[in-house]
């Protein structure tokens, strides 16, 4: 609680804000090379920071559902299931983020992945695409039906 007010209803404008901007992130870094290297270390840092913030959001709202029985509604399981799944999906993007800088970034190859074999940055490009698509998807999914539950609708 901050201020009488729950954690999660404070924290999850940030996960969603985090939630959208790391995968388009990602994406744009996948299809144009140059913002890839205009990035650098920047898209992990912010696709890893992502992960955590959609993690702890999913925390609070379990500790907030758990607080309250009013809070065990259908809706409110909807939303906690999607909220999940955009947790996870945002974890498999942190990694594939992690995995995508060190098989094309200029430093990471010169000094951990230069002996790596070449079709692991392409399987890096599609784990990133792929896991940024979903995370974007799932966000959505979990703040409508998050917002339905909420304001009815």
């Amino acid at each position: 609680m901050v201020m009488g007010l729950p954690l999660h209803p404070l924290a999850v404008h940030f996960a969603v804000a985090v939630g959208m901007v790391a995968p388009v992130a990602a994406l744009v870094a996948v299809l144009l090379p140059r913002f890839r290297t205009w990035l650098g270390w920047g898209l992990p840092a912010l696709a890893v920071l992502g992960a955590i913030v959609l993690r702890l959001t999913v925390s609070f709202g379990d500790m907030l559902e758990d607080s309250d029985p009013a809070y065990d509604t259908p809706a409110v399981d909807t939303h906690s299931d999607w909220g999940e799944l955009a947790g996870n999906a945002g974890t498999v993007l942190a990694v594939a983020a992690v995995l995508l800088w060190l098989t094309t970034s200029p430093t990471a190859r010169r000094r951990w992945t230069s002996r790596w074999p070449s079709w692991l940055t392409l399987l890096a490009q599609v784990a990133t695409a792929l896991a940024a698509i979903a995370t974007l998807v799932l966000t959505v999914l979990a703040g409508h039906t998050g917002a339905s539950a909420v304001w009815g609708g």
